[in-house]
């Protein structure tokens, strides 16, 4: 604020929850109640001017008058401006009498009430361009210096002045506005969306007299504000995902459990029931069991990491509440990135024996090349220029030997908090109707297993699982797919447009050459020609 008053700055360092001290307003200049009234009106109307002129812009664009480009200078910039410094002072004059406003359509009443715009010469009256620039001032989705009510060209800083002038009002939202706006484009500041606060409550000295204008607050939220909230909800996350290992051990007793109490108490005699109620049903709700336990974990850890913070503005002493999934995300708090870069880079990497670039191997055997320095070296002891194995490392494998057709499945214990909170949802499900109708069946199972159809399903079901995973059966399914694969992929090669009938064929076991590419384009040419005569 240019003018010479009280001047609240509703940003602070830092803000949080707990904090309850209101930061006093910030006094700029000399003290004004030592001033006399024409001066502080004087200073105010100075004020009020260099206000309004930053509502224009001056540059090379504006100077030359042309609407097209960037700001900065073109060569025939010197050109335009001069021709438009010649218009402005020899063509561009007050329209004549008779002549109507080009956007109310009412004639002025003297030529003092028209307005020539410096940078593109339009001539509109004062109250259609102070009506325009108030609108653009009071539009929240206006951004940018005041265009011209003709044309979208931006107003030079003159023009700024005579659009906003003997208006404190305006001025003031429009000072208010360049303000939350450069706030706005800080990264490290929030927006208080409940503060009411005005400017009698805040001390400022309305010199106009004027109505009290509201004064939106708001505060800054640094990283250091943010490390120590972060540091606990990834403990408190940590410590839920902790649960995931008691979780199969709670599971595996209770199998254990359920195994006991069926030999003991709920014997049959049929041993395709207990088959089926003792390995079969369990094994499927033990796996569902646990993807259920997953999805509980990680929405609770994610619930804990990113629950909503709480802060208190230190505008208006009101609570409101911030994202912590975008507060605390790597791409807005550049020390939580750098951390969490930092574990993933040692948890995942090893430096390289020769250059020390980190290095991550997703799969394959332990022989390693640097794409950085080409060294090539033993992924299982980090050694350079070794003759161990490609899956046996001849030093002791002191970091562990690569194994053949490793799995690629996902580490749960493995990254950040995040990540690992993700891998985990990915895996994760939720109770669907099929775990109902499991348990039912399971139930059903227990409950009839000594009656006849009960052991009629589980003797079929029993039967065709163990021929299915019989080694027999797989071996004969093996041989069978290898011996009637071709036979298949033929019929589906004739099947999808085989060959035509005047189509060459083309000789597989001939040996290249130029004999061999004649014979071909002369079969190729008398197709055409055979087909040509066809149509004729």
């Amino acid at each position: 604020d240019a003018r010479d008053q009280f001047f609240w700055i509703p940003a602070v360092s830092c803000f949080l929850a707990s904090s309850t001290a209101v930061p006093a307003p910030v006094k700029t200049g000399r003290n004004n109640s030592t001033m006399p009234p024409q001066a502080k009106k004087k200073r105010h109307a100075h004020g009020d001017r260099i206000i309004a002129a930053s509502a224009g812009l001056d540059n090379w664009k504006t100077w030359s008058g042309r609407s097209h480009g960037s700001d900065g200078f073109e060569l025939l910039d010197l050109v335009r401006g001069a021709k438009r410094s010649f218009n402005k002072r020899f063509v561009w004059q007050a329209p004549p009498p008779g002549t109507a406003c080009p956007v109310c359509y009412v004639e002025p009443e003297s030529p003092d009430e028209w307005h020539v715009t410096s940078s593109c010469g339009h001539s509109v009256c004062l109250d259609c361009l102070r009506a325009y620039a108030a609108n653009q001032v009071a539009d929240t989705s206006h951004v940018g210096p005041l265009k011209c009510p003709v044309c979208p060209l931006p107003l030079r800083e003159s023009d700024a002045v005579r659009a906003l002038e003997n208006n404190s009002d305006v001025i003031r939202q429009w000072d208010r506005k360049i303000r939350d706006q450069l706030l706005r484009a800080l990264p490290n500041y929030r927006h208080c969306p409940n503060c009411q606060k005005t400017d009698d409550s805040t001390g400022t000295e309305d010199v106009a007299g004027d109505a009290p204008s509201k004064v939106m607050g708001g505060g800054f939220v640094t990283p250091e504000c943010l490390t120590p909230i972060n540091s606990n909800r990834e403990q408190h996350a940590e410590d839920l995902l902790q649960l995931l290992s008691v979780c199969e051990k709670m599971l595996i007793g209770a199998y254990f459990l359920y195994v006991v109490a069926y030999a003991s108490l709920l014997r049959t005699s049929s041993v395709f029931v207990a088959v089926l109620n003792v390995y079969v049903i369990p094994a499927w709700l033990l796996h569902r069991l646990k993807l259920i336990c997953y999805f509980v974990i990680a929405g609770a850890a994610r619930r804990a990491l990113f629950k909503p913070i709480a802060v208190e503005c230190p505008c208006c002493n009101e609570a409101f509440i911030l994202n912590a999934e975008a507060e605390l995300s790597p791409n807005r708090n550049s020390s939580i990135g750098d951390k969490a870069t930092a574990e993933w880079i040692g948890n995942n990497t090893r430096p390289c024996p020769s250059c020390s670039v980190p290095i991550s191997k997703s799969a394959g055997c332990n022989h390693m090349r640097c794409s950085h320095c080409r060294a090539s070296f033993c992924w299982a002891c980090m050694r350079l220029r070794t003759r161990c194995a490609a899956y046996a490392c001849r030093n002791g494998a002191p970091y562990g030997d690569s194994e053949r057709n490793s799995s690629q499945e996902e580490d749960l214990h493995a990254g950040g908090i995040v990540e690992r909170i993700e891998r985990l949802e990915r895996r994760a499900t939720r109770v669907e109707r099929r775990d109902v109708v499991g348990i039912f069946v399971l139930f059903t199972t227990i409950y009839c297993r000594d009656s006849a159809p009960v052991q009629l399903v589980s003797r079929g079901l029993v039967s065709v699982m163990s021929i299915v995973f019989s080694g027999g059966f797989v071996f004969t399914c093996v041989l069978l797919f290898i011996l009637l694969r071709p036979l298949v992929v033929q019929l589906g090669q004739q099947q999808a447009g085989g060959q035509r009938p005047n189509q060459p064929r083309i000789q597989r076991g001939g040996a290249p050459g130029e004999a061999f590419l004649r014979r071909q384009e002369e079969a190729m040419l008398a197709d055409a020609l055979a087909r040509s005569m066809r149509e004729q």
